[in-house]
């Protein structure tokens, strides 16, 4: 017997039972199970294609990474032994320009290729040991074409640590025959590789669940196709779940004055964030060491004005053996009701100046010696007696 409800390269196990012809209502017991699985046949879909453009040189030209995601096995039919990726320009077919990636082992799923500024259109197939798959197909629209416009809207919501919920709002008034999301993390270290996800046009929702993971910030986009044309791209910041920095920001002090003392700060790292900044504080003491105080800034400001009433100061003396720390000196800038200003120092420094006083007069007198030395004087030479 011949049976037809099997898909193609998929494995089975099949067993039989038998009942006799009439009226019996008996069956045998079942077979033994026999596994077998089905001959190949050709792939039934082509690959989801996409593409990334870089910008046009000088001469003309654009770089192009083609990107495309393996068949699911029930799409595959069989073992996929290759793909063929082809890209086209010029006017009628006949007349075509054209430039190929070469038979791709089925591993890759990337291929890039230098394509002219005009508009091309790129076709993509996968194959196995039946044959080939219908095309995919994109067209690169000419490097001055208006493109589609963003979608109107769009929101990211965080599900777990692995996934995000994207929902958009189409382009109004466009015919949009389907849509591409793209997320990346985002880092100073590391270039922003997209994943991406291509759509059907009457989809306005997805949760994208692909290298999502907790406390790393994603770029999420979605854009608009027109027969294969990408538009522009609405883009929103991401976190599946956000956590502490890991680092803190690098302070300086850019100014001081009486009474007061100008900060600034070096944004974190993105990559160091681990969330989205909402505010920043600055905490300081006075010279008591007890008395802590905050300023709190937003986090779009980057430099903050605060009012300190003393510091705490210690000079260190080094050698070419080591260094030591003097005592720790208070120099009070404003009075604690902070209308006059006044300076203190410890009677210390007082004592350190009377010491090293005498010291300063020996070398005054050395100096003196060198720059002024005593002459003879002439009356009492031997040369006053000649007569």
């Amino acid at each position: 017997a011949t049976l037809c409800l099997f898909s193609p390269f998929t494995r089975y196990s099949v067993q039989l039972r038998t009942r006799f012809h009439g009226n019996s209502r008996h069956w045998s017991e079942w077979s033994s199970a026999l596994e077998t699985r089905t001959e190949e046949a050709a792939p039934a879909v082509g690959p989801q294609l996409w593409r990334r453009e870089g910008a046009v040189s000088a001469d003309g030209r654009r770089r192009v990474t083609l990107q495309w995601k393996p068949l699911l096995q029930s799409q595959a039919n069989g073992k996929i032994l290759g793909y063929n990726v082809t890209c086209c320009w010029g006017g009628a077919p006949q007349g075509q320009e054209q430039q190929e990636c070469g038979v791709l082992p089925p591993q890759r799923t990337s291929c890039v290729l230098v394509l002219p500024a005009p508009l091309c259109s790129c076709s993509l197939s996968a194959f196995n040991a039946a044959g080939h798959s219908p095309p995919a197909r994109i067209a690169l629209p000419d490097a001055g074409e208006r493109v589609l416009p963003p979608p109107m809207a769009l929101t990211v919501t965080p599900l777990d640590d692995s996934s995000l919920s994207v929902r958009w709002t189409p382009p109004l008034s466009q015919s949009v025959t389907g849509f591409v999301v793209e997320w990346c993390p985002l880092s100073e270290v590391t270039p922003c590789v997209p994943h991406w996800l291509r759509l059907a046009g009457n989809v306005t929702e997805t949760v994208i669940t692909e290298a999502v993971e907790p406390r790393v910030r994603y770029n999420v986009s979605v854009r608009a196709l027109r027969q294969g044309r990408g538009g522009a791209a609405l883009s929103l910041p991401a976190y599946s779940r956000q956590g502490a920095p890991s680092a803190g920001p690098r302070l300086r002090v850019t100014d001081t004055w009486i009474g007061g003392v100008a900060l600034q700060w070096d944004p974190i790292p993105i990559h160091l964030r681990h969330g989205f900044i909402r505010n920043y504080t600055v905490c300081y003491c006075g010279a008591d060491n007890r008395t802590q105080r905050e300023y709190r800034c937003p986090a779009a400001r980057v430099c903050a004005s605060v009012c300190v009433l003393t510091y705490r100061i210690h000079v260190t003396a080094s050698t070419d053996a080591g260094s030591a720390a003097g005592e720790a000196v208070t120099v009070a800038m404003v009075s604690e009701d902070g209308m006059s200003p006044v300076v203190t120092t410890s009677l210390y420094c007082v004592a350190l100046l009377l010491l090293a006083w005498p010291d300063a007069l020996c070398v005054s007198s050395r100096i003196k010696k060198q720059l002024w030395p005593v002459v003879p004087d002439p009356a009492n030479s031997s040369l006053a007696s000649w007569t």
